[in-house]
């Protein structure tokens, strides 16, 4: 139905794809059994209404959207045989996007994986911007450091500088149709140097970590300028 419905767009617009991809792993750095997660997404580039499957699972958005492999390989679960959906109307500009579990696409055993290969299904240059597509590393390691913290909370980092968490403030996204981005706001107190205000800006499905004084960090669940559950690791990719 996809490529049949995208046939028109591709011709009446050869420059580029009709639609425009992302893929992204919200966590590159996960803690010993959690989750390894895939953002994947779909923005409609053509300048007419286009109509999607809508799955409620991400077996079910995988299995009709896209091909996954790992890197080193991990097996594959079983198919779902049924996959019952609704179509939706996606208008121009807007983005068809699920945030996947690679757990319940895998059986992942390793402790690190090099890379996702997303291979997208249903057509080729003419409608997706990139047919094939690649994210990685992801590691397992634990952290150093996970609590949730409030405002005015201070974290102390093993090179024995301190981070304090100063406040949250909301930021429109740059990207038509995507819900605002999350700043965050921190003064960073160097051992014997004084200190400085860091803020970092992170989307909520598409990115939740982010480096700051050689450190990788991480966003979990969050209360707008009240509290935030927060983690640090001091080795990663």
């Amino acid at each position: 139905m996809l490529a049949l419905m995208l046939a028109t767009s591709a011709f009446a617009a050869p420059v580029r794809a009709a639609l425009g991809t992302t893929v992204t792993l919200p966590r590159k750095v996960v803690e010993p059994g959690e989750p390894m997660m895939v953002y994947l997404a779909m923005q409609n580039r053509t300048d007419q209404r286009l109509y999607f499957e809508e799955h409620a699972d991400g077996p079910c958005f995988v299995k009709k959207f896209v091909t996954l492999e790992m890197s080193p390989e991990a097996v594959p679960k079983p198919v779902p045989e049924s996959c019952p959906f609704k179509s939706r109307a996606v208008m121009p500009g807007e983005v068809l996007d699920f945030v996947v579990s690679l757990n319940e696409i895998f059986e992942l055993t390793a402790d690190r994986y090099q890379q996702v290969k997303v291979t997208w299904k249903d057509g080729g240059p003419e409608t997706y911007s990139r047919v094939t597509e690649t994210a990685g590393p992801i590691q397992v390691l634990p952290p150093f450091f996970s609590e949730r913290v409030k405002k005015g909370d201070v974290i102390f980092l093993p090179n024995k500088n301190t981070l304090t968490f100063l406040r949250h403030e909301w930021k429109p996204s740059t990207v038509k149709g995507d819900p605002p981005q999350l700043t965050i706001h921190f003064k960073l107190q160097l051992r014997g140097e004084g200190e400085e205000e860091k803020s970092v800006t992170i989307a909520a499905d598409k990115q939740h970590q982010f480096r700051l004084d050689g450190y990788l960090f991480d966003v979990g669940a969050f209360q707008f300028d009240q509290w935030m559950v927060f983690r640090g690791w001091e080795s990663a990719w």
